[in-house]
């Protein structure tokens, strides 16, 4: 009777503990997928894990992120790009490297060799303008007398071609010792090869125009050169015409005393003869009184320079305004090829 009654209950028991083992083998069966979704998150957490290590000193070979694809992922299996580092980018160049070297900054570290170098082509420029610029100039003009042809400065002259001879003729006797002795005497300068170098005189070609160009240290001493040699042209010109006129009239009168020995009373065809001979002397003595007193001192009229007209020495702005160039283009190229020759050196050493 026991052992009936323990069975039933054992059959009674048997779909509860069925339904238990199903409930557990359900409960294991749901359990082993959290498992495996456990594992499956952590085996996809490891690669991010190992993905930031510990950091290490940046490689100088190569700074720049991998670009293989393999490498980047997609969603939550890719792992995260490691972000570049100030440590991985180039080194910057610094002063006295490989960098170019300027020619502004090489300039302003070397300004006082600079300085100098422009100062001195400068300076330099400008003396040389002042030694190449002509000193002050006055010019003055004399129109001379057209001769006659008696005259006894050139006589015969007559036509273009004998004025042009007689201008130029009268243009070398401006810078006589005549003339310039008395220009000396004046001025009292004893050396008249300085103030002939200090003329330039020109004869006209087709006139009877000599113009007179006369420098000096200052405007005033040019203007009173040129005035002082048209002033002494014409008295030494007036001389020199009264002295050719003395000199004819004597030798007329020594001509005319030779045929008056020839006059006798005996024979009256020779005196005729040197009665002749004696009115033609006397009419060209005459003649050449004329001319003379009509030519007097050759000059027809003078214009003499006044201070205004003179070509005074200008400053040479030009002259200096190139030696600020060259002084810079000098002073840039010396000191870019220092600055350069610092800059090999610092990168030797």
């Amino acid at each position: 009777m026991a052992d009936e009654t323990k069975k039933p209950s054992g059959a009674d028991e048997s779909p509860s503990g069925t339904r238990r083992g199903s409930a557990a083998k359900g409960s294991a069966a749901e359990v082993a997928p959290d498992k495996e979704n456990a594992s499956g998150d952590a085996s996809t957490r490891r690669p991010a894990a190992k993905a930031s290590p510990t950091p290490q000193a940046p490689s100088r070979r190569s700074s720049a992120p991998t670009s293989d694809p393999e490498v980047k992922g997609s969603g939550d299996d890719a792992a995260p790009a490691a972000t570049p580092r100030v440590a991985d980018a180039a080194p910057a160049v610094g002063a006295g490297g490989d960098a170019p070297v300027g020619l502004l900054s090489a300039m302003w570290r070397y300004k006082g060799m600079c300085v100098v170098i422009v100062v001195v082509c400068v300076l330099a420029s400008t003396a040389i303008g002042f030694l190449l610029t002509p000193e002050p100039s006055a010019t003055a003009t004399i129109a001379l007398k057209t001769p006659s042809q008696d005259n006894v400065l050139a006589p015969g002259s007559t036509g273009d071609a004998s004025l042009a001879r007689y201008t130029a003729q009268r243009a070398r006797f401006v810078t006589s010792d005549a003339v310039l002795g008395n220009v000396g005497a004046v001025l009292g300068v004893d050396d008249l090869n300085e103030l002939r170098d200090q003329l330039e005189v020109e004869p006209s070609t087709d006139s009877n125009i000599v113009t007179i160009t006369a420098s000096g240290t200052t405007s005033d001493d040019a203007v009173r050169l040129a005035t002082e040699v048209t002033r002494a042209y014409g008295e030494e010109t007036e001389k020199q015409v009264n002295d050719l006129t003395d000199a004819a009239l004597r030798s007329i009168d020594e001509s005319a005393g030779q045929v008056r020995a020839t006059i006798t009373g005996s024979n009256a065809a020779v005196n005729e003869a040197a009665a002749s001979t004696l009115g033609q002397l006397q009419q060209k003595a005459a003649t050449i009184r004329t001319s003379s007193a009509v030519l007097g001192d050759g000059v027809e009229f003078v214009v003499n320079p006044d201070e205004s007209s003179v070509s005074s020495q200008q400053l040479p702005i030009r002259e200096a305004a190139l030696g600020l160039i060259l002084g810079l283009v000098i002073a840039g190229t010396v000191a870019y090829l220092r600055a350069d020759s610092d800059a090999a050196k610092q990168r030797r050493a």
